[in-house]
């Protein structure tokens, strides 16, 4: 497997994603489920069984790098890192939408609508699925076929295709903000749990602001809540700013080349015209 190949399968897997996406959406019911279920599962075990194939056979090929070990670790110094981030990353995120939002509503284009169920079904379904389904195929995938090649290119990489398979121009901006925030401390802590932990906490955010800010009131105190918890994490981080500067610097490696493939290309077409189409 080379560098190429191991660009090539992530955007065809991403290709694949978007194709079962689009299936599941002609057909409906329990069977548009399944599929949708597939859309993630099928692309996820083919990543996994070529990274697992391909670290069978890396000693038969001369040059060609090898995975990092540990993606599925999660250890009291992950934590311990990764609990000051939480709440600047919510907040940068939430920021990039609401400011997406309002570009888009000056062309008369409106997010559609959160169906407003029961709190713990909409945390089931808009935050916890996402969080381990979407970081499974969209993180750990990339982390295993891309990273040993490119620190920086498997960051932009992921995020820009992250962001293409939502196929929303209302949900690509931050999707793109919030795939290089989650694959950059991924990639620093040298784990995917982070970037699982950290989508959690932003749909989660997301959940709460539909399910309880409809008012003026509840607004602010979820921004005045949010804002004390930013100040408070960013104190910590800049009492700690060489450490954690040197950590999220090490997500980036100077020099190193991009690659694009036929398949991305493919991915944006298909994407854009959906995304053109659910205007």
């Amino acid at each position: 497997m080379t560098y190429t190949y191991a660009v090539k399968l992530v955007a065809l897997l991403d290709v694949a994603f978007i194709a079962f996406l689009i299936l599941s959406g002609y057909v409906g019911g329990w069977m548009g489920q399944i599929i949708y279920a597939l859309a993630f599962i099928i692309p996820l075990l083919a990543g996994i069984f070529c990274s697992e194939e391909f670290k069978r056979r890396r000693e038969e090929v001369a040059g060609v790098a090898e995975a990092p070990d540990g993606l599925l670790r999660f250890t009291p110094d992950i934590a311990g890192k990764l609990a000051p981030l939480a709440a600047p990353t919510v907040a940068i995120v939430f920021l990039t939408s609401l400011l997406t939002s309002l570009f888009l509503s000056l062309f008369g284009v409106t997010s559609a609508p959160v169906e407003n169920k029961g709190i713990v079904t909409m945390l089931i379904v808009h935050a916890l699925t996402p969080a381990v389904l979407e970081e499974a195929l969209f993180r750990y995938l990339p982390m295993k076929l891309i990273l040993p090649y490119s620190k920086r290119f498997c960051v932009f990489y992921s995020a820009f295709c992250f962001a293409m398979i939502h196929c929303n121009f209302s949900q690509m901006p931050y999707a793109f903000v919030a795939g290089v925030i989650f694959m950059m401390i991924d990639v620093a802590l040298g784990s995917v749990w982070p970037s699982v932990i950290l989508h959690f906490i932003n749909n989660a955010a997301s959940v709460i602001w539909i399910k309880y800010c409809g008012t003026l009131l509840a607004s602010w105190i979820f921004i005045g809540s949010l804002v004390v918890l930013v100040s408070v994490s960013l104190i910590f981080i800049f009492g700690k700013s060489r450490e954690y500067r040197e950590l999220l610097g090490s997500a980036f490696h100077k020099g190193e080349r991009a690659l694009y493939t036929p398949a991305l290309l493919a991915l944006v077409l298909m994407s854009v015209y959906l995304a053109v189409t659910n205007l």
